[in-house]
């Protein structure tokens, strides 16, 4: 996805993206992309994807240095990407949750 591949360096993936880079599959098509990043990061963020009309894409999110750091590849920790996706209401979260419980399930 260009948007994905646009972001800045620092930050961590989570929800769709983040299970799209973790397990190199997506269970269905997305729209959005969610990450962390610091304050320096969420500037750069910002400007390289500023406001527009329509439903947002884009949605970043302040992390501190404890979850950047328990990040891997650039991806949030199985843990936190559960709870986004669980949070997420678009049709395709459910799809995304049931792909992550069958691979974190013993």
């Amino acid at each position: 996805m260009e948007t994905e591949r646009s972001m800045p360096s620092g930050v961590a993936f989570t929800a769709y993206s983040g299970y799209r880079l973790r397990f190199r599959e997506a269970p269905a098509d997305y729209g959005e992309v969610l990450v962390y990043a610091d304050e320096k990061t969420l500037e750069e963020i910002r400007r390289r994807f500023p406001e527009k009309r329509g439903p947002p894409n884009v949605f970043a999110f302040l992390a501190d240095k404890r979850l950047l750091a328990r990040c891997t590849d650039s991806v949030v920790p199985d843990a936190l990407l559960f709870a986004d996706l669980w949070n997420q209401r678009e049709w395709y979260a459910r799809e995304f949750l049931n792909a992550l419980k069958k691979r974190l399930a013993p």
